[in-house]
């Protein structure tokens, strides 16, 4: 009942759910209604079975139907005309067939071959009796109660729990009652957490343990900047570009972006060491072998991930996109913005 009353649920079920409420009232309707078709339906379960179809009556329904079509109601007409239309098929059929009873049995099982059971299952719903917890069966039961007395409570949201924020708030909702409620809304939800806690911890991870190599070799904090730059931005513009192609970051593909920062930061190493170790005559990075062989270096890895984009799996898809997405950006950072930076440096 507490549950019931939640605003985001809209029915919970225990076993007591399978036991009717207002019963005698029920009853007596159900004896009602035994008392009028009671004898006829007890006769039909004592007559003999009915006679196979046979052609002359398709042909005698059929004849029936024409005349009521010329002469009939005009309400009633269109749906008359339909059903011969159906009839002269069948006929047709029946005619042009190797073999007209398998047709005519065919329609016969269609037309009432549920019958027999349709009839013994209303005879048996007019012998209902009062239902108690004790007399449900006891297969229901076990399902229902566990041996030591636990109950089970199955509870159903009232809204579509498909939005992350309607199943939080359904999921804080029925928690806020018993803190041991579980269930596949429960199970989503902490998994999304632990997925995203587990990004954050890798993604910041990768950027103290990245930082702190990129000084060990590099030996300056400008220079661990200047590699740094481009990626930050490549990363905001992977970002904006996922929302403009409706590429949604999920449970597969979120852990790309350790990876990109990973990968991309060696093209923004070579640029560098290129500029201070053997910086180009010209002054002009991009015309060095250095950038050709981040180019092509790049474009081996952005081949191999996008292959992962035709995969028949979503998830894998989705993580080669956005893979090939954010190499293909950070390859344009790096020898954009990163050969300005230094420019702008050495000016100054």
């Amino acid at each position: 009942r507490e549950f019931s009353n939640l605003d985001v649920v809209s029915r919970s079920v225990s076993l007591g759910s399978f036991v009717p409420s207002n019963q005698e009232d029920k009853l007596a309707i159900i004896d009602d209604i035994n008392f009028l078709l009671g004898p006829d339906l007890a006769k039909s379960s004592a007559s003999s079975p009915p006679t196979p179809l046979d052609i002359s009556a398709i042909k005698t329904l059929h004849a029936s139907l024409k005349e009521f079509v010329e002469t009939g109601n005009e309400s009633e007409r269109e749906a008359a005309l339909a059903l011969q239309s159906a009839i002269t098929s069948m006929l047709t059929r029946i005619q042009e067939s190797s073999d007209p009873q398998a047709l005519l049995k065919d329609l016969d099982q269609i037309l009432v071959g549920v019958l027999p059971d349709t009839l013994a299952a209303l005879r048996q719903a007019l012998t209902a009796s009062e239902i108690e917890l004790e007399s449900l069966p006891k297969d229901l039961q076990l399902r229902w109660v566990a041996n030591d007395g636990r109950a089970r409570v199955d509870i159903f949201p009232r809204y579509d729990i498909m939005n992350e924020k309607i199943s939080r708030e359904f999921v804080a909702a029925v928690q806020s009652i018993d803190a041991t409620a579980t269930g596949l809304p429960v199970i989503h939800q902490q998994a999304g957490d632990a997925v995203l806690q587990a990004f954050v911890q890798a993604f910041t991870s990768a950027i103290i343990v990245v930082s702190v190599l990129l000084f060990i070799v590099m030996r300056n904090v400008r220079d661990v900047i200047l590699i740094l730059a481009p990626l930050v931005v490549a990363g905001l513009v992977t970002g904006a570009v996922t929302v403009l192609f409706g590429i949604p970051f999920n449970f597969a593909n979120i852990i790309a972006l350790p990876l990109l920062l990973g990968m991309g930061v060696d093209n923004g190493i070579h640029m560098v060491h290129r500029a201070r170790v053997a910086p180009p005559s010209t002054g002009n990075l991009l015309e060095t072998s250095t950038a050709r062989g981040v180019v092509f270096s790049a474009l081996t890895t952005i081949f191999s991930f996008g292959s992962l984009a035709f995969s028949r799996h979503v998830g894998t898809a989705s993580m080669g996109e956005l893979l090939t997405i954010g190499m293909v950006l950070t390859v344009i950072a790096t020898l954009i913005i990163l050969p300005a930076m230094i420019h702008i440096e050495e000016k100054r």
